[in-house]
């Protein structure tokens, strides 16, 4: 009963989504926007084709999670990985692309932010026990909310006695790093206070030894909790709906409500 009043009440908002124009955006209203939509568009997903039980299903649902977004029919996985992040083969030089104008280059010139942002690895949900928690994200204070996700996220993630680092994380190795090694040392640095310099002398001991610890990936848990999600994505769908109605007339124009996702 639940699933279903609360797929009733996406439906307005991904309505209202046909008719946006984010072209007058700014960088930090675009970051917001698509983090949310990102959210709300997975949310969808399970509720019009089910919960995944295996991950399998996760990787068979990402190009079903879709939303229009200004005429444009988008996937969670092309707003991830070609509006959010860098695409893969510009991250790694080894990846090559050849032909015409590739999906990445189309959509990233119509859609794309000023500068792609890594930590949106903090902020994207999928509903699983491994993903970020969902939390509404606005332009005005975007950057701080990305490095307040971040923090939250390491802190409740990563090992420090076993040097320890989640598998979403080795996943963006590239965004954050060259290799295994120099991911640990920023780790270790983003987090606050006592629990960095614990991690700082662990790592730095773990380098002096005669034989170093090797560093743990640990496994991704796909499980999934329909409920949790539920909860965050109803809280994060409350101050979206309320930030569209609640857009004056005169701000009313090109853009306008799509400002009001992100705000």
């Amino acid at each position: 009963m639940a699933s279903s009043s609360f797929k009733h009440r996406l439906k307005p908002l991904f309505r209202k989504l046909e008719s946006v124009d984010i072209s007058k955006l700014t960088h930090w209203q675009k970051l917001a926007f698509w983090i949310n939509i990102y959210n709300s568009c997975m949310m969808n997903a399970f509720l019009e084709q089910g919960m995944p039980t295996r991950p399998e299903m996760v990787v068979a649902l990402m190009p079903k999670a879709v939303v229009n977004v200004g005429g444009h029919l988008l996937s969670a996985m092309t707003i991830e990985h070609f509006i959010l992040r860098l695409p893969y083969h510009i991250k790694n030089p080894k990846v090559s692309t050849k032909g015409p104008k590739n999906e990445s280059t189309i959509i990233r010139g119509v859609f794309g932010l000023e500068w792609p942002e890594p930590l949106v690895t903090f902020a994207l949900s999928c509903g699983s026990w491994s993903s970020p928690a969902v939390r509404v994200y606005t332009a005005a204070r975007v950057e701080k909310e990305l490095e307040t996700a971040k923090i939250d996220y390491l802190q409740a993630v990563v090992g420090i006695s076993k040097l320890a680092i989640p598998k979403l994380l080795h996943w963006y190795l590239l965004d954050f790093a060259k290799d295994i090694e120099s991911l640990m040392d920023w780790v270790c640095l983003q987090l606050p206070g006592q629990l960095r310099t614990e991690a700082v002398k662990c790592l730095e001991e773990s380098k002096r030894s005669v034989i170093p610890q090797a560093i743990q990936i640990l496994p991704y848990e796909f499980r999934f909790s329909m409920r949790e999600f539920e909860d965050e994505q109803k809280n994060a769908l409350d101050e979206l709906r309320v930030a569209l109605e609640e857009q004056k007339m005169e701000d009313s124009g090109p853009g306008s409500e799509a400002m009001a996702v992100a705000d």
